[in-house]
């Protein structure tokens, strides 16, 4: 069996986080419980010998504690920070992400259609065209308790300008070329300096 760290002193405090979820949620199953305190865990600190790559990340158990984040979870999953509308330039792509808590599984959608595969927090499209613009994308995040959809985040599709295709000047450009044709038309005469 694998030794985890410091499991005496945080045996009290999960099993208090337990009860409280219990309380909160009186029929909450034991895996219910168990999946609200293991998804609202907290990462070990970057630096600490607990962090993912150091010596003993793999002693240490899922995370930190956290009480409230624990007893938020205690129910369907919480957005915390929705996903934020982008403008792109068509051909590139666009990324998406979502911070919730209390989260087991993820499915983004767009259009209110799934994108198979698209099972992360963070989701990046493929190269956009102009048939992606104002096309909304979310996530419904799911857990034992239940699930909830993020508002959608609404993709702007830039196209090229079509003055750079031999179109009309823009009205910024023609002021600037008459002004520098008014300014090399006028003569000054050195006698008036």
């Amino acid at each position: 069996t694998v030794k985890r760290t410091g499991t005496s002193l945080a045996a009290a405090q999960v099993a208090g986080v337990a009860a409280l979820i219990k309380a909160k949620v009186p029929t909450a199953t034991p895996a219910q419980i168990r999946g609200a305190l293991t998804t609202s865990a907290r990462p070990h600190p970057e630096l600490s010998y607990c962090a993912p790559g150091r010596n003993r990340d793999n002693q240490c158990g899922i995370g930190l504690l956290d009480a409230t984040r624990a007893l938020q979870a205690a129910g369907p999953p919480t957005v915390t920070t929705p996903p934020r509308a982008t403008s792109v330039n068509a051909g590139e792509t666009a990324t998406f992400t979502v911070d919730a808590i209390g989260v087991e599984s993820y499915q983004w959608t767009r259009a209110g259609a799934p994108i198979p595969g698209a099972t992360t927090a963070s989701y990046t499209t493929g190269a956009t065209a102009a048939g992606d613009n104002n096309v909304g994308f979310a996530v419904v995040m799911t857990n034992s308790f239940g699930s909830a959809t993020s508002p959608a985040a609404v993709l702007t599709v830039v196209s090229p300008s079509s003055s750079s295709s031999g179109g009309a000047m823009p009205l910024w450009q023609l002021l600037l070329l008459a002004a520098l044709l008014l300014a090399s038309s006028v003569r000054i005469d050195p006698r008036e300096q």
